[in-house]
């Protein structure tokens, strides 16, 4: 790979400015700063999509890149100690006093022939968000899918192009969530802002989804109610509820009430708050 050609191809894009509006609802209410969203590929190959162009520019120029290219002995999960994905002490350092991207948490995901990192980070003074990685790992699921939702086509192109999109301002205002009412404040505003309108399920790369109402319904029936009580909940009737239920059993081919829950566990939907 001529390192250097592909990083033009990366300078090439335009999408900073895409990523950084896609992002606003985490990063006004939680006062996070950075979101990176890359995919590396088995044979070496990768692209990334991040509101980041000083940081990333720097990253790829001092070919701190290698970083990206982690043990496959490392397992799926919710990282926020950097040292446990094998990233270099000088990158961290480097982002932190540098770029005031401190803070991280990194959400590794394999899947069949790529891994998916995406990365969150938040201005080194603003400690507190350790709180909501440990407490509320439902923000991010929800963000992650939101995410996939709006940047959908960007995706698709950056797979066919590596992508290194253009400039935007970041807020650089202290952000700081004092009580709990400050908190369930911030996260109405947050979901508010981020409607997911398409609940991929299982591989990333296929297709299939839930609308907002299947997964609405499907996730309360999970929750032990019956499409009555369901209807009850979210102003719908019966009926209406069972319509959305048999759409999804006929779009996974699952009759069973078992099957149609294992669908959330298996799409990591199950996570999710129901009133988003």
């Amino acid at each position: 790979m001529d390192h250097n050609a592909n990083l033009k191809k990366l300078i090439a894009g335009s999408s900073y400015n895409s990523i950084a509006e896609i992002c606003k609802p985490l990063f006004d209410n939680f006062g996070f700063n950075t979101f990176i969203y890359s995919r590396i590929y088995s044979d070496g190959k990768y692209w990334t999509l991040s509101n980041r162009p000083d940081w990333l520019t720097y990253f790829y120029e001092t070919n701190f890149k290698e970083a990206d290219t982690f043990s496959e002995t490392i397992e799926n999960g919710y990282y926020f100690d950097l040292s446990e994905l094998k990233v270099p002490s000088i990158q961290i350092n480097t982002a932190r006093e540098s770029f005031d991207a401190d803070n991280w948490l990194n959400v590794l995901k394999k899947f069949k022939g790529y891994s998916e990192i995406c990365a969150f980070a938040a201005p080194k003074y603003h400690h507190s968000v350790t709180n909501l990685y440990l407490n509320h790992r439902e923000i991010f699921d929800h963000f992650l899918l939101y995410f996939r939702s709006k940047a959908d086509a960007l995706i698709k192109n950056a797979e066919k192009n590596l992508i290194y999109p253009n400039t935007v301002s970041l807020l650089k205002k202290e952000h700081v969530i004092s009580t709990q009412d400050d908190f369930e404040n911030a996260k109405k505003i947050f979901y508010d802002g981020t409607k997911i309108n398409k609940y991929f399920t299982k591989d990333p790369s296929n297709t299939t989804y839930l609308t907002f109402r299947e997964f609405q319904s499907l996730k309360i029936l999970a929750n032990g109610y019956s499409p009555k009580e369901i209807g009850a909940m979210i102003g719908l009737t019966s009926r209406t509820v069972n319509y959305y239920l048999n759409n999804i059993k006929k779009k996974f081919g699952c009759y069973k009430k078992s099957q149609l829950i294992q669908i959330l566990k298996d799409s990591n939907l199950d996570t999710l708050d129901i009133q988003v």
